[in-house]
């Protein structure tokens, strides 16, 4: 909305009479100049509702980016939980005693400076035992006084600088009807829980042993780079550390020794292929031959198979014993034959890996 335009009035009533001589008053001029301040006065006040509520105070919504000075420090620095004899900059954030503080001015803090003391040092910028999360279904009300101290005091810690996360975590929550009654006492909201295995309880997980819930020790996978992540073992028939990895040592059934994948295709065990975790050499399908000739009636026959012939120009066919073939050539369509070591399909080559633990 731009902004009003301001009426002009530059009509002389007092003029007007005068002029006249009788008192006359230019009551059709007044009534239009009175009407043009009516609609200014109107349109002000339209205005003014984009940038003021009812109360004075600045409407919602009516400060952005565009208004606030590049000089205006907005937000703060999340630096966790609040500690005694720590270096402090304006605009650090803080967590203690469920309230986030914002730092006025840089200093090094002690007792005397604690957020929950100095409100000249601290400002606080809200309480954790306040908030209503989404649609007001999250409350401290739902939490008991140990469950709501442990999960508010985590993300106060860790997670205040993130209230988007803060927000899903405890909804989520709240949504799965979790009970949270049977968490191992020292859980945090950056914990990984899982039901054991009676699901009867939850139980705490590491970073690995999640990684492992998803990819257990054995799992083989090809990669197409030389080098091999950690975690991971080419397969190439060294050796291991059983300590350093003892589920892929249960896993290979007590053995120290990986597999050796090294110019191989990996195939599904069966009739043909044999049993799981062996091996099979290069083979060639067993068949037989059968080679013919034509040969002249009344040729000799040298050793071998060997062949003469003569002028009678009479033929007959037979097998050629003991033949030896050699040699290939080109269809005319197919292009060159391609030889090699071995009887091979097309490859892309890289380095098959094991999961270690």
């Amino acid at each position: 909305m731009s902004y009003p335009t301001l009426y002009p009035i530059d009509y002389s009533y007092t003029g007007f009479a005068a002029g006249l001589g009788d008192g006359s008053f230019p009551g059709s001029q007044l009534d239009n100049d009175l009407a043009g301040l009516i609609d200014v006065q109107r349109s002000m006040a339209a205005f003014l509702t984009l940038a003021l509520r009812s109360d004075g105070k600045l409407a919602n919504q009516s400060v952005g980016p565009d208004q606030i000075s590049p000089a205006l420090s907005i937000g703060f620095t999340n630096r966790g939980t609040w500690r005694s004899d720590a270096a402090y900059n304006t605009g650090d954030g803080v967590a203690l005693n469920e309230k986030f503080y914002s730092a006025r001015v840089a200093h090094t803090s002690s007792a005397l400076t604690s957020p929950d003391v100095d409100v000249d040092t601290w400002m606080e910028l809200f309480s954790f035992a306040s908030i209503v999360i989404g649609d007001g279904t999250i409350t401290p009300a739902k939490l008991d006084a140990t469950e709501a101290t442990g999960f508010r005091t985590a993300i106060a810690a860790a997670a205040a600088s993130d209230l988007g996360t803060l927000t899903s975590t405890v909804s989520a929550l709240d949504t799965a009807k979790v009970d949270k009654s049977s968490f191992p006492a020292t859980t945090t909201a950056l914990d990984y829980l899982r039901r054991n295995a009676a699901n009867t309880a939850w139980e705490k997980r590491t970073a690995a042993q999640v990684a492992a819930d998803i990819l257990p020790a054995g799992f083989v996978m090809f990669s197409p780079k030389g080098s091999v992540s950690d975690g991971w073992l080419a397969c190439e028939g060294g050796t291991f550390s059983q300590i350093d990895y003892p589920a892929l040592y249960a896993y290979l059934g007590n053995s120290t020794t990986l597999p050796d994948y090294r110019d191989r295709v990996l195939r599904g065990a069966g009739t043909l292929a044999g049993a799981v975790y062996t091996t099979q050499e290069d083979a060639f399908q067993a068949h037989t031959r059968t080679s013919l000739f034509a040969t002249i009636a009344g040729s000799a026959s040298g050793a071998n198979g060997a062949l003469a012939t003569n002028a009678t120009g009479s033929a007959g066919q037979g097998p050629l014993a003991n033949a030896v073939m050699t040699g290939y050539g080109t269809d005319g369509a197919n292009g060159t034959p391609r030889t090699a070591a071995e009887t091979r399909v097309k490859a892309a080559i890289g380095k098959y890996v094991i999961k270690a633990h």
